[in-house]
């Protein structure tokens, strides 16, 4: 579509709980990098979903009572499963090479040493900065701090922090956008995708 001269921009209409940290980046350069204008259409995006789709020219949330955007956070899960297992009579034991004191070190069977949960911490942490600096850029300075906690907004409370622009009803027409300054030829159709 960013090459094809019949369309003037993108839609992308969004239905999303978010996702990984490792691939999303990627496709928010993708969004970022698109030639033409494109709008985030959306009545649930949380998470890589927002980061994701920061870099849209418009952030439209469908006005409804379950619409939703947000949750611009970082977690991880660890879990250790030796207590359980010695419960069931089960023990494992790990024999790591004499070359490969470091292998594995983080594993769901062996204790996490502060040293482990440390740097699990700082994986969490600048996996946050980036995710955060992808969305600031991406909205423009518009996003408050508020918005940065993890949290979920409602349609208005997302405008208020900077997420969204403007509410979507039925009542607006999908190709209102289309009088953007960018989209200068009204004929030409909106190249939707939908993730």
């Amino acid at each position: 579509a960013a090459q094809d001269e019949r369309y003037v921009g993108a839609v992308l209409k969004t239905n999303t709980g978010g996702g990984t940290a490792d691939g999303a980046p990627i496709l928010a350069a993708a969004v970022e990098n698109f030639s033409k204008p494109i709008l985030n259409w959306t009545n649930y995006c949380a998470s890589a979903g927002v980061l994701v789709t920061a870099h849209a020219d418009e952030q439209w949330m469908e006005d409804s009572s379950t619409s939703q955007m947000g949750s611009v956070g970082t977690i991880l899960f660890y879990q250790n499963y030796a207590e359980s297992l010695k419960q069931q009579g089960i023990k494992w034991e790990i024999i790591r090479a004499q070359k490969s004191p470091d292998k594995a070190r983080i594993n769901p069977l062996e204790e996490l040493t502060a040293e482990a949960r440390a740097e699990l911490q700082a994986v969490v942490d600048a996996a946050q900065k980036e995710f955060e600096g992808i969305v600031k850029r991406g909205r423009m300075g518009k996003v408050k701090s508020e918005a940065l906690t993890g949290k979920m907004f409602g349609p208005k409370d997302a405008i208020a922090v900077g997420l969204a622009c403007l509410l979507y009803t039925w009542r607006r027409p999908s190709t209102e956008w289309l009088h953007w300054p960018k989209a200068q030829n009204k004929q030409s159709p909106i190249f939707i995708i939908k993730p």
